[in-house]
């Protein structure tokens, strides 16, 4: 019997592979899943679990839902392209100026 879902909130890669971290230290062994998915997340994951919290949190403060914050925070897109492919999911249009200013986010969380 599968196990019963309590809740579904987006998080983002960082906090993933916290999660996966702390469980690991607390039972040992993980599945083959979430071994296969551990290993995945160390060789993508680029911010630490804090600071994915913080960008999704000044992300959400621009008006942005849970979801797409938490995907351009795990993409990091580089271009402004590859941001508005993310921005669809949001169903509305954006200003060059809202557009910007999520591109000046993503640019301090990844180091530029």
């Amino acid at each position: 019997m599968p196990a019963k879902q309590l809740d579904s909130n987006p998080v983002t890669m960082a906090e993933a592979k916290k999660i996966l971290e702390e469980r690991k230290k607390e039972g040992g062994e993980l599945a083959y899943e979430q071994k296969q998915a551990y290993e995945h997340l160390q060789a993508v994951v680029k911010l630490s679990p804090e600071k994915a919290k913080e960008m999704v949190n000044e992300l959400k403060n621009l008006g942005l839902n849970q979801a797409t914050s938490v995907k351009i925070t795990d993409i990091l897109p580089i271009t402004v392209e590859q941001l508005k492919q993310i921005l669809t999911m949001e169903n509305r249009p954006f200003e060059e100026e809202q557009i910007n200013e999520i591109i000046k986010i993503v640019d301090k969380y990844r180091g530029k």
